[in-house]
Protein backbone atom coordinates (compact mmCIF):
# COMPACT_ATOMS: atom_id res chain seq x y z
CA UNK A 1 0.00 0.00 0.00
CA UNK A 2 1.80 3.58 -1.18
CA UNK A 3 -0.30 6.26 0.45
CA UNK A 4 -3.90 6.34 -0.23
CA UNK A 5 -3.78 3.72 -3.37
CA UNK A 6 -3.97 0.14 -2.98
CA UNK A 7 -1.61 -2.90 -4.80
CA UNK A 8 -2.63 -6.22 -4.90
CA UNK A 9 -1.04 -9.09 -6.45
CA UNK A 10 -2.19 -12.58 -7.20
CA UNK A 11 0.59 -15.64 -7.51
CA UNK A 12 -0.68 -18.65 -10.19
CA UNK A 13 1.03 -21.87 -11.21
CA UNK A 14 0.80 -23.38 -14.64
CA UNK A 15 -1.84 -25.83 -14.47
CA UNK A 16 0.88 -28.71 -15.11
CA UNK A 17 2.54 -27.61 -11.81
CA UNK A 18 -0.66 -28.46 -9.67
CA UNK A 19 -2.90 -30.35 -11.98
CA UNK A 20 -5.72 -28.32 -12.01
CA UNK A 21 -6.42 -27.89 -15.53
CA UNK A 22 -9.84 -26.18 -15.87
CA UNK A 23 -13.00 -28.40 -16.30
CA UNK A 24 -13.30 -29.68 -19.68
CA UNK A 25 -9.91 -29.03 -20.79
CA UNK A 26 -8.66 -30.87 -23.76
CA UNK A 27 -5.21 -31.17 -25.41
CA UNK A 28 -2.68 -33.71 -26.32
CA UNK A 29 -1.19 -35.19 -23.53
CA UNK A 30 2.49 -34.83 -22.93
CA UNK A 31 4.84 -36.69 -20.86
CA UNK A 32 8.26 -36.05 -22.06
CA UNK A 33 10.36 -33.40 -24.68
CA UNK A 34 9.89 -36.39 -27.32
CA UNK A 35 7.17 -36.38 -26.63
CA UNK A 36 6.02 -32.72 -26.81
CA UNK A 37 7.90 -31.96 -30.16
CA UNK A 38 6.06 -34.94 -31.64
CA UNK A 39 2.65 -33.34 -30.17
CA UNK A 40 4.13 -29.56 -32.19
CA UNK A 41 5.95 -31.03 -35.27
CA UNK A 42 2.09 -32.67 -36.09
CA UNK A 43 0.41 -29.36 -35.01
CA UNK A 44 2.59 -27.01 -36.89
CA UNK A 45 -0.34 -25.57 -39.34
CA UNK A 46 -2.59 -25.16 -36.15
CA UNK A 47 -1.50 -21.53 -34.09
CA UNK A 48 -1.85 -22.72 -30.83
CA UNK A 49 -1.84 -26.59 -30.03
CA UNK A 50 -3.43 -27.19 -26.83
CA UNK A 51 -1.24 -29.74 -24.58
CA UNK A 52 -2.04 -30.88 -21.29
CA UNK A 53 1.63 -31.93 -19.85
CA UNK A 54 1.26 -35.15 -17.43
CA UNK A 55 4.42 -34.96 -16.08
CA UNK A 56 5.09 -32.00 -13.09
CA UNK A 57 8.71 -32.61 -13.79
CA UNK A 58 9.40 -31.18 -16.72
CA UNK A 59 10.94 -27.56 -17.15
CA UNK A 60 9.90 -24.89 -18.71
CA UNK A 61 13.32 -23.84 -20.04
CA UNK A 62 14.14 -27.35 -21.21
CA UNK A 63 10.77 -28.06 -23.17
CA UNK A 64 11.43 -24.16 -24.74
CA UNK A 65 14.79 -25.05 -26.18
CA UNK A 66 13.55 -28.78 -27.39
CA UNK A 67 10.67 -26.71 -29.13
CA UNK A 68 13.34 -24.96 -30.79
CA UNK A 69 14.20 -28.25 -33.29
CA UNK A 70 10.65 -28.31 -34.51
CA UNK A 71 10.04 -25.79 -37.07
CA UNK A 72 12.86 -25.44 -39.03
CA UNK A 73 13.90 -22.11 -38.08
CA UNK A 74 10.07 -21.14 -40.21
CA UNK A 75 7.89 -22.18 -37.58
CA UNK A 76 8.73 -20.85 -34.10
CA UNK A 77 7.58 -23.05 -31.26
CA UNK A 78 7.23 -21.92 -27.82
CA UNK A 79 5.15 -22.75 -24.85
CA UNK A 80 2.00 -20.28 -23.92
CA UNK A 81 2.17 -18.65 -20.93
CA UNK A 82 0.58 -20.91 -19.04
CA UNK A 83 1.78 -23.91 -20.14
CA UNK A 84 -1.77 -25.17 -21.86
CA UNK A 85 -0.51 -25.11 -25.47
CA UNK A 86 2.77 -24.28 -28.03
CA UNK A 87 2.22 -21.76 -29.93
CA UNK A 88 3.13 -21.66 -33.27
CA UNK A 89 4.68 -18.19 -35.18
CA UNK A 90 5.81 -18.20 -38.84
CA UNK A 91 9.39 -16.39 -39.52
CA UNK A 92 10.90 -15.20 -42.19
CA UNK A 93 8.17 -12.59 -43.70
CA UNK A 94 6.18 -15.80 -44.27
CA UNK A 95 2.96 -16.63 -44.01
CA UNK A 96 2.06 -20.17 -42.09
CA UNK A 97 1.06 -21.67 -45.42
CA UNK A 98 4.37 -20.31 -47.09
CA UNK A 99 6.54 -21.70 -43.91
CA UNK A 100 4.49 -25.31 -43.96
CA UNK A 101 5.65 -25.58 -47.81
CA UNK A 102 9.27 -24.28 -47.38
CA UNK A 103 9.62 -27.16 -45.13
CA UNK A 104 7.75 -29.50 -46.85
CA UNK A 105 10.47 -28.89 -49.50
CA UNK A 106 12.98 -29.67 -47.70
CA UNK A 107 12.13 -33.25 -46.89
CA UNK A 108 11.38 -33.35 -50.45
CA UNK A 109 14.55 -32.08 -51.43
CA UNK A 110 16.80 -34.19 -48.56
CA UNK A 111 14.84 -37.31 -49.63
CA UNK A 112 16.07 -36.59 -52.55
CA UNK A 113 19.53 -36.04 -52.16
CA UNK A 114 20.05 -39.20 -49.77
CA UNK A 115 19.08 -41.53 -52.39
CA UNK A 116 21.40 -39.50 -54.40
CA UNK A 117 24.63 -40.04 -52.02
CA UNK A 118 23.68 -42.92 -49.87
CA UNK A 119 24.30 -45.95 -52.30
CA UNK A 120 24.72 -49.35 -51.30
CA UNK A 121 24.27 -50.71 -47.66
CA UNK A 122 26.25 -48.03 -45.93
CA UNK A 123 26.46 -48.12 -42.05
CA UNK A 124 25.56 -45.32 -39.97
CA UNK A 125 29.44 -43.58 -39.89
CA UNK A 126 29.21 -43.98 -43.65
CA UNK A 127 26.18 -42.55 -44.71
CA UNK A 128 26.97 -39.57 -42.40
CA UNK A 129 30.07 -39.25 -43.34
CA UNK A 130 28.76 -39.37 -47.05
CA UNK A 131 26.17 -36.63 -46.48
CA UNK A 132 28.80 -34.45 -44.88
CA UNK A 133 30.97 -34.73 -47.86
CA UNK A 134 28.19 -33.41 -49.84
CA UNK A 135 26.95 -30.42 -47.92
CA UNK A 136 30.46 -29.21 -47.10
CA UNK A 137 31.75 -29.82 -50.88
CA UNK A 138 28.47 -28.55 -52.19
CA UNK A 139 26.96 -25.72 -50.42
CA UNK A 140 28.74 -21.91 -50.24
CA UNK A 141 28.79 -19.72 -47.45
CA UNK A 142 26.59 -16.95 -47.85
CA UNK A 143 29.21 -13.89 -46.89
CA UNK A 144 26.96 -11.47 -46.94
CA UNK A 145 26.21 -12.26 -43.68
CA UNK A 146 29.29 -10.08 -42.76
CA UNK A 147 29.24 -7.77 -45.73
CA UNK A 148 25.47 -7.00 -46.73
CA UNK A 149 23.76 -8.43 -43.98
CA UNK A 150 20.27 -6.55 -45.08
CA UNK A 151 20.67 -8.23 -48.65
CA UNK A 152 20.90 -11.76 -46.61
CA UNK A 153 17.73 -13.81 -47.27
CA UNK A 154 16.12 -15.24 -44.46
CA UNK A 155 16.29 -18.73 -46.38
CA UNK A 156 20.40 -18.79 -45.80
CA UNK A 157 19.80 -19.11 -41.85
CA UNK A 158 18.06 -22.57 -42.67
CA UNK A 159 17.97 -25.55 -44.56
CA UNK A 160 15.72 -24.79 -47.36
CA UNK A 161 19.15 -22.34 -47.87
CA UNK A 162 21.47 -24.90 -48.08
CA UNK A 163 19.33 -27.63 -50.15
CA UNK A 164 17.71 -25.54 -52.44
CA UNK A 165 20.12 -22.97 -53.20
CA UNK A 166 23.74 -24.27 -52.30
CA UNK A 167 24.15 -21.21 -50.40
CA UNK A 168 23.80 -20.99 -46.01
CA UNK A 169 25.36 -20.01 -43.22
CA UNK A 170 25.81 -22.10 -40.49
CA UNK A 171 22.13 -22.72 -39.29
CA UNK A 172 21.83 -23.74 -42.68
CA UNK A 173 24.29 -26.47 -42.91
CA UNK A 174 23.25 -27.25 -39.27
CA UNK A 175 19.90 -27.72 -40.04
CA UNK A 176 20.35 -29.09 -43.58
CA UNK A 177 22.56 -31.68 -41.91
CA UNK A 178 20.31 -32.91 -39.51
CA UNK A 179 17.32 -32.97 -41.76
CA UNK A 180 19.41 -34.88 -44.46
CA UNK A 181 20.47 -37.73 -41.31
CA UNK A 182 16.63 -37.39 -40.36
CA UNK A 183 16.05 -39.31 -44.14
CA UNK A 184 18.90 -42.07 -43.16
CA UNK A 185 17.23 -42.85 -39.43
CA UNK A 186 20.22 -41.13 -38.07
CA UNK A 187 19.41 -39.29 -34.34
CA UNK A 188 20.65 -35.65 -34.55
CA UNK A 189 19.63 -32.21 -33.14
CA UNK A 190 21.44 -28.52 -33.64
CA UNK A 191 23.48 -27.55 -30.76
CA UNK A 192 23.56 -23.23 -30.50
CA UNK A 193 26.41 -21.83 -28.76
CA UNK A 194 29.49 -19.44 -29.77
CA UNK A 195 32.50 -20.23 -32.56
CA UNK A 196 35.76 -18.14 -31.54
CA UNK A 197 33.17 -15.50 -29.50
CA UNK A 198 30.92 -15.48 -32.53
CA UNK A 199 27.30 -17.43 -32.11
CA UNK A 200 27.54 -20.71 -33.91
CA UNK A 201 25.38 -23.78 -34.87
CA UNK A 202 26.40 -27.54 -35.06
CA UNK A 203 25.28 -31.03 -34.61
CA UNK A 204 25.19 -33.53 -32.13
CA UNK A 205 24.21 -37.40 -33.59
CA UNK A 206 24.30 -40.81 -32.05
CA UNK A 207 26.45 -43.17 -34.95
CA UNK A 208 26.35 -46.25 -33.17
CA UNK A 209 25.14 -45.73 -30.34
CA UNK A 210 27.58 -42.89 -29.36
CA UNK A 211 26.78 -39.26 -29.50
CA UNK A 212 29.19 -37.43 -31.47
CA UNK A 213 29.56 -33.82 -33.15
CA UNK A 214 29.54 -32.78 -36.18
CA UNK A 215 30.47 -28.84 -37.68
CA UNK A 216 29.97 -28.55 -41.22
CA UNK A 217 30.25 -24.92 -41.46
CA UNK A 218 33.78 -24.98 -40.40
CA UNK A 219 34.62 -28.36 -42.42
CA UNK A 220 33.27 -26.52 -45.81
CA UNK A 221 35.80 -27.15 -48.85
CA UNK A 222 37.78 -30.08 -46.44
CA UNK A 223 37.24 -33.24 -47.91
CA UNK A 224 40.32 -33.36 -49.79
CA UNK A 225 42.37 -32.36 -46.76
CA UNK A 226 40.49 -34.32 -43.93
CA UNK A 227 37.98 -33.25 -41.90
CA UNK A 228 38.75 -31.79 -38.36
CA UNK A 229 35.10 -32.01 -36.92
CA UNK A 230 33.02 -35.20 -38.96
CA UNK A 231 32.08 -37.19 -35.79
CA UNK A 232 33.95 -35.81 -33.03
CA UNK A 233 33.71 -35.70 -28.54
CA UNK A 234 33.14 -32.95 -27.78
CA UNK A 235 36.61 -32.76 -25.77
CA UNK A 236 37.85 -32.02 -29.63
CA UNK A 237 36.03 -28.99 -29.99
CA UNK A 238 38.45 -26.72 -28.57
CA UNK A 239 36.95 -23.08 -30.05
CA UNK A 240 33.57 -24.20 -29.69
CA UNK A 241 31.55 -22.81 -26.69
CA UNK A 242 28.43 -24.39 -25.25
CA UNK A 243 26.57 -25.93 -22.84
CA UNK A 244 27.63 -29.46 -23.01
CA UNK A 245 25.75 -31.38 -20.68
CA UNK A 246 22.84 -29.45 -21.50
CA UNK A 247 23.17 -30.27 -25.24
CA UNK A 248 23.73 -34.23 -24.48
CA UNK A 249 20.64 -34.65 -22.23
CA UNK A 250 18.43 -32.85 -24.50
CA UNK A 251 19.29 -35.32 -27.06
CA UNK A 252 19.22 -38.46 -25.24
CA UNK A 253 15.48 -36.99 -24.15
CA UNK A 254 14.65 -36.29 -27.93
CA UNK A 255 16.00 -39.59 -28.78
CA UNK A 256 15.95 -42.35 -26.03
CA UNK A 257 17.76 -45.76 -26.81
CA UNK A 258 15.34 -48.96 -27.56
CA UNK A 259 15.91 -50.91 -24.22
CA UNK A 260 16.13 -53.85 -26.65
CA UNK A 261 19.40 -52.76 -28.18
CA UNK A 262 20.79 -50.95 -25.15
Amino acid sequence: MTGDRLFSCAISYMPYRTGSYPVGFQGEAVDSLASLCQVAQEGLAQDQIPMEIVNSQLEVDDMNRALQQVGGGYLFCQLNRDGTAVTVTPQGGLTQEEALARLAKIDALSEQLCRQVVTGDLAPAERAAALYTYLTEQVRYDFRYYAQLEEMPYDSTTAYGALQHNLAICGGYAQGFQALLKQTGIPCITVSGKLGGENHMWNLARIDGQWLYFDPTSDRGRAEYGFLYCGVPGDALTRHTWDEDRAMRLAQALFPRDPEKS
